[in-house]
């Protein structure tokens, strides 16, 4: 998959570009991913609204996942994901 981290202007952090979470993301993606992250500290996915699968599939691009102490907002059927909604 051909991916771009481009620098976020003025800040720390990177965008990531051109990833589709629709098809398996490949062991050369996951490094790249994995290493932006190391160095820009932060990683900006705009728009990429997907299912919980493939959101916990990109997850753990970036390590173990834990389920989520806060029961309450835990995503249903997925403990290691919580719901966050902007009323």
């Amino acid at each position: 998959m051909t991916i771009e981290i481009k620098p976020l202007p003025n800040t720390i952090g990177g965008e990531v570009l051109g990833l589709d979470l629709s098809k398996d993301i490949d062991s050369d993606t996951a490094d790249r991913l994995y290493t932006a992250w190391q160095s820009a500290g932060i990683m900006l996915f705009r728009s990429i609204g997907t299912t919980p699968e493939r959101q916990l599939n990109l997850s753990r691009v970036f390590g173990e996942l834990e389920v989520h102490p806060i029961e309450n907002i835990r995503l249903e059927d997925y403990p290691e994901l919580i719901w966050l909604a902007n009323k």
